[in-house]
């Protein structure tokens, strides 16, 4: 009987890379609901004109490397290894744990990872190297699961396919408690809400591999952009109109909270210091139950003190990130 690769053995190390291609020997397990790995090379079809009706030879093209996913679970400390691979810019405070991990748009490059996916009882496992996120989402409804993070990742370095060894046969492995969905507040104006029950938010960055004419497949390094933020926060269309009213054309905080089962003090934050909120989504009616309401949050930077238009903050985390 044949035996197959399985999602149950499967496995998911992020390796920080020096330089780019390269990865380093210390990695950190990422916790997956499910994951995809795109399909590797471009197709280079023959535009030749000949009488023969037959197929011409295709010819491979230059590796993409875009349409990675990882759907994570949230706890209070995996979700920090993808932020700092996210934005960069990182900081810690306090020399010992519980710390408190800070992560914002700002111009500092981020490391690039490989991503190594295994087959832990197959002992099979494939590197992609030269990878970044260039996505971070959050969708949110007040249902009973658990709170996931979608990840997108890009880039074209090389690829080692069937290595009989992983790159770290022990691997850094966050195992706190999972986030559940019903625990997400929302904060406008360091006022907490009450009528909080979905939000959907995706940061992206562009990204463009640089492929050289080396004659190689892969790209030799990458190009980062600009970051964009898509976020809407849905609740109750209540009496007060507590919610609808945010569109005044005034500058607001607002902050998402998701904390730790059970620990209140620590938690992850998605902060907003300047923005404005927008009337622009439409809803529905179609039964009994309240009417749902959404808003657009549309993040900017002017003057703000945190010197961002996104900061993400892990409160009492306890890992160190820039230690792997």
């Amino acid at each position: 009987m044949a035996t197959y690769r399985s999602g149950a053995n499967s496995r998911l190390v992020l390796v920080k890379e020096s330089p780019y291609n390269t990865p380093g020997s210390t990695g950190a397990i990422v916790p997956k609901a499910s994951f995809t790995i795109p399909s590797s090379y471009e197709r280079i079809q023959s535009d030749e004109l000949v009488a023969d009706p037959n197929p011409p030879q295709e010819a491979k093209g230059l590796y993409s490397g875009s349409g990675f996913q990882i759907v994570s679970p949230v706890t209070a400390d995996s979700i920090g290894w993808l932020l700092y691979f996210f934005f960069g810019s990182y900081a810690k405070s306090g020399a010992a744990a519980p710390f408190e991990h800070t992560f914002k748009v700002a111009g500092t490059l981020p490391p690039t990872g490989t991503l190594e996916v295994g087959d832990t009882e197959l002992t099979k496992y494939d590197q992609y190297n030269g990878l970044l996120p260039n996505s971070f989402g959050l969708s949110i409804s007040k249902t009973s699961d658990l709170l996931k993070a979608t990840v997108g990742l890009a880039g074209s370095g090389l690829r080692v396919l069937n290595g009989a060894a992983p790159i770290d046969a022990a691997p850094d492995s966050f195992g706190d408690k999972r986030h559940v969905l019903p625990a997400v507040q929302l904060k406008v104006d360091t006022v907490l809400t009450s009528y909080l029950t979905g939000v959907d938010l995706t940061i992206s960055r562009t990204f463009t591999p640089l492929l050289d004419l080396d004659g190689e497949l892969y790209g030799s390094d990458f190009d980062l952009g600009d970051y964009a933020v898509d976020c809407v926060v849905r609740g109750w269309l209540d009496a007060s109109n507590t919610l609808r009213d945010l569109d005044d054309d005034a500058e607001h905080v607002v902050e998402i909270i998701s904390p730790r089962p059970g620990d209140a003090t620590r938690y992850l934050s998605v902060k907003f210091p300047e923005c404005h909120i927008f009337d622009v989504e439409s809803y529905n009616v179609g039964g009994d139950a309240p009417i749902e309401f959404s808003a657009r949050i549309a993040p900017f930077y002017d003057d703000n003190a945190d010197a961002t238009s996104v900061l993400v903050t892990l409160e009492n985390d306890i890992a160190d990130y820039a230690a792997i």
